[in-house]
């Protein structure tokens, strides 16, 4: 496997974890929440089980695993790490744009040292 490769696979992987938390949100909001009941929430469960789409944002969160463990053979993990800590800004903004909640900012400010960081830490490692 080339570095190339390997970095590409490492892309697929943050996207792929990052995609499947917002799949897995919008399901959520648009199967709603259950209540405490022991009932309501084994109904809420059933309904997860067999939604295709959390089946989708499953295999999302295995593929970005297996693309993860796929880069870790080429890639020094002192670089995978600190840039790995983008997924959570990679989420904010994405639930930004497609979910609609908001991104004062401060969390913008938030996220942009996030970002510093996670590139400054990743080519010290290079």
């Amino acid at each position: 496997m080339t570095k190339l490769t390997a970095l590409l696979l490492f892309a697929v992987s943050l996207v792929s974890v990052a995609g499947s938390q917002l799949l897995f949100k919008t399901r959520m909001m648009q199967i709603g929440e259950a209540s405490a009941s022991e009932r309501s929430l084994l109904a809420g469960i059933s309904r997860l089980l067999v939604d295709p789409l959390i089946w989708v944002a499953g295999l999302m969160v295995v593929i970005g695993a297996v693309c993860w463990y796929s880069a870790m053979v080429k890639l020094p993990i002192s670089f995978m790490l600190p840039i790995a800590s983008l997924i959570a800004p990679m989420t904010a903004v994405g639930a930004y744009f497609l979910l609609g909640e908001s991104l004062p900012l401060e969390k913008l400010a938030a996220i942009a040292w996030i970002a510093i960081g996670a590139v400054w830490l990743g080519s010290l490692s290079s």
